[in-house]
């Protein structure tokens, strides 16, 4: 009779630990943005991008395509989207945005933009310092160049032997 009960008691506890949501886990911006309406969300997303305030602009973004899948504003939040977590170090994010954006607007008169900020994006990642630290060492790092030839060459056809050219020797 003990091991139904208990198991009955334990399983009443699971369900009610999943029931609910719990608003500790919703962020400060979904919350305080509840109420607003599109155009107003998509306005204080920009005002925050042109601040500069880069994470709070995608925060804001992100809400606005959550909440609105299609629409007017999609397309151009996806971009600015993109474009803040470019601007806030966040390769990774910026990349998933833009091929988010070319997934559901292949036709857009954007495209070319987005192309553009992908190359910057993928360019930064390169050159962080988060790549470049700690120096790499082994077969793949980069070679250093040899010492510069002392005397200069007279023809660029004298550099190379071909078919045609008698071989010198050595001790000759």
């Amino acid at each position: 009779m003990k091991q139904p009960l208990s198991a009955l008691l334990l399983a009443a506890l699971l369900l009610s630990a999943c029931a609910g949501t719990d608003q500790s886990k919703i962020s400060k911006d979904a919350r305080q943005t509840q109420n607003w309406q599109t155009e107003q969300l998509y306005s204080e997303a920009r005002k925050e991008l042109d601040a500069g305030n880069y994470s709070r602009a995608a925060t804001l973004y992100e809400i606005l395509r959550s909440r609105q899948p299609e629409g007017r504003y999609v397309e151009q939040a996806l971009m600015e989207e993109a474009y803040a977590h470019y601007k806030n170090e966040e390769p990774v994010k910026a990349l998933a945005s833009l091929e988010r954006f070319e997934k559901h607007f292949p036709a857009s008169i954007h495209t070319d933009y987005a192309l553009y900020l992908r190359g910057l994006v993928q360019f930064d990642e390169d050159t962080s310092f988060s790549t470049n630290f700690p120096p790499k060492t082994g077969p793949t790092a980069t070679r250093k160049p040899t010492a510069t030839p002392t005397k200069p060459l007279k023809h660029w056809s004298n550099a190379f032997p071909t078919a045609n050219t008698p071989l010198k020797r050595a001790n000759a």
